[in-house]
């Protein structure tokens, strides 16, 4: 007797009964990930986000006092340095107009700004910020003026200290202060969203410093140049 004949439907795969469509597999969809949803046992908040809440929550007035001594105190070196740096760097007028203010605008501002992106819990009102700013550049105005004074210019004539005491310290702590405004900015988005400093929010404000600081070293040098200062 002939064996019946085995078909392709007899195979236990295509045999199988089709699954229900009202299963609990096919009912999990995506949109039921705790994740992609408003579940209010899930919590959203990044570890950076709530290593910043607990870090601001810990810092004390003593703490924020020990950090403003620290950059009056570090801007006086970096302030020299930055002179000296200068003086090698400008050794063109293309250099006096571009590469000093721009190495000048960043040193004034480079330790607070070093503190906020690594530490931005260190400061608890963005106002400490453009104060350190400030101060900044009216440490390095007065070291600057110094040299000027005793070391750069042979007797130097009372109109011209005149000049470097009021326009150039004006200058530096102006170009400071709007420098600050940056920091200030890049503080208050992170303490708003609680999210890793952004440097890129420093650019427009330390442009325009630079630029103002250009314009000056562009009028000193012309007004030099005629003889009237």
């Amino acid at each position: 007797m002939d064996k019946p004949l085995h078909s392709v439907n007899a195979e236990p795969h295509f045999s199988a009964p089709a699954p229900s469509a009202s299963s609990s597999a096919e009912s999990h969809t995506v949109l039921e990930e705790p994740l992609l949803f408003n579940n209010p046992g899930v919590s959203l908040e990044t570890p950076y986000a709530a290593v910043l809440k607990t870090k601001w929550a810990q810092q004390r007035a003593s703490h924020v006092a020990l950090i403003l001594l620290f950059c009056l105190f570090i801007t006086g070196p970096f302030a020299i340095a930055t002179v000296l740096l200068r003086q090698v760097s400008s050794v063109s007028i293309f250099g006096i107009i571009l590469f000093a203010p721009l190495i000048e605008e960043f040193a004034k501002i480079a330790v607070p700004l070093i503190i906020l992106e690594r530490f931005p819990w260190r400061w608890t009102r963005g106002i400490q910020l453009v104060f350190v700013c400030a101060a900044s550049g009216l440490i390095f105005s007065v070291i600057e003026n110094l040299l000027y004074q005793y070391v750069y210019i042979k007797d130097p004539t009372p109109d011209i200290l005149a000049w470097r005491w009021t326009i150039c310290t004006l200058l530096h702590v102006g170009c400071s202060t709007i420098a600050s405004l940056g920091l200030y900015r890049i503080w208050r988005n992170t303490r708003q969203h609680y999210t890793r400093p952004d440097a890129s929010l420093l650019i427009p404000y330390v442009a325009i410093a630079i630029a103002l600081h250009g314009a000056y070293n562009t009028l000193a040098i012309t007004l030099s140049a005629l003889k009237i200062l």
